[in-house]
């Protein structure tokens, strides 16, 4: 009994010690500060007091001492650096490429004089993994396997979720089914059929194989703008070119608050919503048709910046430098009236379907690929005219310079 209470006076000693001094102790200075021998120590266990295997180097010479930590601390800092190592990535993690950063900050935040830490046991990351899960606010992890082990979850944070900036697994799976769809548009799938169909294919979507029915029932159902189900109960696709139609006029931002967070693939729309469109000619065209610019980019984050700026040569930025007053600059005058519609789909047919699409929408500042542009001459002219007075004014410029 004696024994018991000397114990727990000695394990309430450490904790005491380490709340004060909020830091990880070794068990050699632990020993010193409460005058206890550092073996007995070593094999103290409480679920307060968090050990920590280190490993010390003197000369050639490895060898471990455990540091006492306490276990809400622990995991309490486990947590905030995994937040901060994503934030700075921008990107997905595996987990074990996590828990080997968060074992380097740690000794970095705490200036141990250590050479490194041991891996963490299965029950520490156990235990990491059950926090990710309750945080569930910001962080998600995603597998692909129920064979894949702790160290191949791949890690996340929730904000780039709702932000755009990351695609949830059951997006990417859904783009997976509207890419087979448009594929395999000869064979009749139901729901049954479609389900196994994915499941044979190499599909790494963050959700582990094999997908359920009720998981591809579910997809569908809560799209009824994209999917189909027949009387038959076949699935199928609603028309790309009027589904496309119906998301430009649906999902607008204004140019000025369109965030470029990520680097999807997908349909690009620059939409007018301005008073009056600067070319005259196509006044009243873009008054039934808004849709002026449609972009097929591979990478959002880059392709966006090029369309906008001097640098990138696009036909927007080219027509808009030619029609819009010299006092405004192009960027100026997309934040002022412009709207921006962006459709994400990772898919290769969306180069095939980009010439359906121009041929449908017509915009009147896309030249290239859409030979059924109406004012292709006078789009032409007018660069053609605004190229030569910018030649004669650098011409001008070059004489008066000598």
């Amino acid at each position: 009994m004696e024994e018991n209470n000397s114990h727990r006076e000695a394990v309430e000693k450490i904790i005491e010690l380490i709340e004060k001094e909020k830091r990880p102790i070794s068990i050699y200075d632990i020993s010193k500060i409460v005058n206890m021998d550092y073996k007995l120590i070593e094999g103290m266990a409480d679920d307060r007091i968090f050990k920590i295997p280190c490993n010390l180097q003197s000369g050639r010479t490895f060898y471990q001492v455990n540091y006492f930590f306490l276990a809400k601390f622990f995991y309490e800092f486990l947590m905030e650096d995994a937040e901060l190592i994503l934030e700075l990535s921008k990107r997905e993690m595996t987990f074990i490429n996590v828990l080997s950063q968060i074992r380097l900050d740690f000794i970095s935040y705490y200036a141990l004089k250590i050479a490194s830490i041991s891996p963490f046991s299965s029950t520490v990351e156990e235990k990491l993994l059950s926090l990710l899960g309750h945080e569930d606010s910001k962080f998600y992890y995603k597998i692909n396997s129920i064979y894949d082990t702790k160290n191949e979850y791949v890690i996340g944070l929730k904000n780039w979720i709702r932000s755009g900036y990351i695609k949830a697994p059951e997006e990417i799976l859904k783009n997976k089914i509207i890419s087979t769809l448009r594929n395999e548009s000869r064979t009749n799938f139901d729901l049954t059929k479609l389900t196994f169909y994915l499941n044979r294919k190499p599909l790494n979507v963050g959700i582990p194989k094999p997908f359920s029915e009720d998981l591809i029932k579910q997809l569908i159902i809560n799209d009824p703008v994209r999917f189909i189900i027949n009387s038959d109960r076949t699935i199928r696709l609603t028309d790309d070119v009027e589904f496309l139609a119906n998301y430009f006029k649906n999902n607008q931002t204004l140019f000025n608050n369109f965030c470029v967070q990520r680097d999807g693939a997908g349909f690009l729309a620059f939409i007018f919503i301005g008073d009056k469109f600067p070319l005259a000619e196509a006044e009243e065209y873009v008054k039934t048709r808004p849709v002026i610019y449609i972009a097929l980019v591979k990478n959002l984050l880059n392709d966006f910046k090029n369309l906008i700026s001097s640098s990138g040569l696009s036909e927007l930025y080219k027509f808009l430098e030619v029609m819009i007053s010299p006092e405004m600059s192009v960027e100026e005058w997309l934040k002022n009236k412009v709207a921006i519609s962006f459709y994400y789909e990772e898919s290769e047919e969306l180069k095939l379907l980009y010439s359906r699409v121009l041929e449908h929408f017509s915009p009147v500042l896309n030249l290239s690929q859409n030979p059924g542009n109406l004012f292709q001459y006078t789009l032409k002219s007018k660069l053609k005219s605004f190229e030569e007075s910018q030649q004669s004014l650098n011409t001008v410029s070059d004489n008066t310079s000598k």
